[in-house]
């Protein structure tokens, strides 16, 4: 019955516990300028309270992109994404994702309560304490949960951050049509893609300079050992010939 009780409280303080929800997604899209799309990107994040927590440019010749991680309340989520869909016409993928963590948020705040409450009983019996070996032991037992307390804090701040802001990952390109054939641009091209080849052979023929030395001296050796037998079949021939 007891077991029965607890689990039904456990049921109903998850239901009755805000909705923790983590909300991540990924998108992009093709624009016609860069500069305008992140000028339009930074106005709508900000606009919804948001920031950019981290951007990389890959400077591609036929395709530039641009990378935007973006962190923004999660109530305004769906909302950007919207606002951004509304501008660009289509995104050339999507993908979103949520993750209920309520019942995780609910686990983590017990243990949280249960700890501290365990960690205030050490803290009275450590007051009471007269023995050196009893307050050393009552010591090492407060320091073991004050550990756990900051551990399980730290992830119920990792958490709470989560659930307060969400994550998209936002890619964006330029699509850059390639030129007709120019002669003296590919030639140009082929001289430098040629000349860099003949650069990287030469590095690599420099990092066998030990294979190279030890073929030189193979092939001095054996000139040597031939220089002798022909000497030696000389001096026998002349010697016969007398």
């Amino acid at each position: 019955t007891t077991s029965y009780n607890a689990v039904t409280t456990r049921k109903e303080e998850v239901k009755i516990t805000e909705q923790k929800l983590i909300k991540n997604g990924s998108i992009a899209f093709e624009t016609k300028s860069l500069k305008e799309t992140k000028a339009f990107l930074q106005k709508a994040v900000s606009t919804y309270k948001g920031y950019i927590s981290n951007e990389q440019i890959q400077d591609y010749k036929i395709n530039p992109t641009e990378i935007l991680v973006v962190r923004v309340p999660n109530a305004s989520f769906d909302k950007l994404i919207n606002d951004i869909g509304s501008q660009v016409g289509e995104f050339d993928s999507k993908q979103l994702n949520i993750e209920d963590v309520t019942e995780e948020f609910v686990d983590i705040e017990a243990r949280l309560k249960n700890k501290k409450q365990l960690e205030g009983k050490y803290q009275e019996l450590l007051a009471r304490a007269t023995n050196m070996a009893d307050i050393l032991k009552i010591e090492k037992e407060i320091s073991i949960i004050r550990e756990d307390i900051e551990a399980t804090e730290g992830r119920l701040r990792y958490l709470s951050n989560q659930v307060g802001f969400s994550t998209i990952n936002i890619t964006y390109y330029e699509h850059k049509a390639t030129a007709g054939f120019h002669f003296g641009g590919k030639m140009g091209e082929a001289l430098e893609d040629g000349g860099m080849g003949f650069l990287w052979f030469l590095i690599g023929l420099t990092r066998m300079w030990p294979l190279w030395l030890m073929t030189a001296l193979a092939w001095y050796g054996i000139y040597k050992m031939v220089k002798r037998r022909q000497k030696r079949k000389l001096s026998q021939k002349t010697i016969q010939q007398n």
